[in-house]
């Protein structure tokens, strides 16, 4: 799906389009280090490394994991609020194992 300028409504469009259409936006970035790519954290562990493959030979690093793109802000205000960045509820399952 791509929403063209001055479109209102997403458009279907072929791979190949789709394809041409990301190259063309990758090919003008002036530095591959001015790119960032993310996934989603649950991405398989064989396409995570493919795509890190695609990131790295178009020439930078700029692939944060989930955990740094989505909850370093929570992260950040739990560490102001509760001083610790993760949470602090245990699990029932460590409970039942004692």
């Amino acid at each position: 799906m791509v929403l063209r300028p001055g479109a209102t409504h997403y458009q279907p469009l072929q791979w190949d389009e789709a394809f041409a259409l990301i190259a063309s936006e990758l090919q003008a970035v002036p530095s591959p280090d001015q790119a960032v790519f993310y996934t989603s954290g649950r991405t398989s562990n064989e396409a995570a490394f493919l795509y890190q493959l695609f990131v790295r030979e178009y020439g930078t690093n700029n692939l944060p994991d989930c955990s740094n793109m989505c909850h370093e802000s929570s992260g950040s205000g739990l560490s102001e609020t509760i001083g610790s960045g993760k949470g602090t509820v245990r699990s029932t399952t460590s409970r039942r194992r004692r």
